[in-house]
């Protein structure tokens, strides 16, 4: 009887220790699906996504910085209580479709430095990680310019960009 339950108590200890994910896990299986994605369908349809995906040189307030336009709303314990919160000017980071993903890089962000760090989200469900929001065009340069000098953390391409939104709820 006692090798029978020591041979269970083994085999629930390995059950539960032998499948653990982790968030490099995660993201390594959202880039292949993400190759994929765009690898897939006509060539012509690949290049357009991609370019829309691609933030545009513009200027706010005194400075020319990538900016992407597009209507984002708040994410339920991403950092902010209602779209009240929201600011028009959102220096992103990181794009996720796991919330997961996205509220584990805005708990680094606020480590590194950035307390005010938010999810937002698109309309599709895509999580937005925000550094920084504001409402006044000419404090956007100061944000962006302090996640491109930031250590802790790597952007990737195209990765900081300027948000600018109107909320659309949740």
């Amino acid at each position: 009887m006692k090798k029978i339950i020591s041979i269970v108590g083994i085999l629930t200890a390995l059950t539960f220790t032998a499948c653990k994910t982790t968030e490099a896990n995660y993201r390594a299986a959202y880039e292949i699906a993400k190759e994929k994605q765009l690898d897939g369908g006509d060539e012509t349809v690949s290049e357009g996504l991609r370019n829309e995906l691609q933030p545009k040189p513009q200027k706010i307030g005194n400075d020319t910085l990538p900016v992407r336009m597009f209507p984002v709303g708040y994410t339920k314990d991403g950092g902010l209580e209602s779209n009240a919160g929201l600011k028009r000017y959102n220096v992103a980071v990181a794009r996720f479709r796991q919330l997961f993903n996205a509220k584990s890089m805005r708990e680094r962000l606020i480590n590194e430095g950035f307390p005010d760090a938010i999810v937002v989200h698109d309309r599709e469900m895509t999580y937005y990680v925000i550094a920084g929001s504001t409402s006044d065009p000419n404090e956007v340069k100061p944000i962006y310019n302090r996640v491109k000098d930031a250590t802790g953390f790597k952007c990737t391409e195209p990765f900081p960009y300027v948000i600018i939104s109107a909320y659309f709820g949740q």
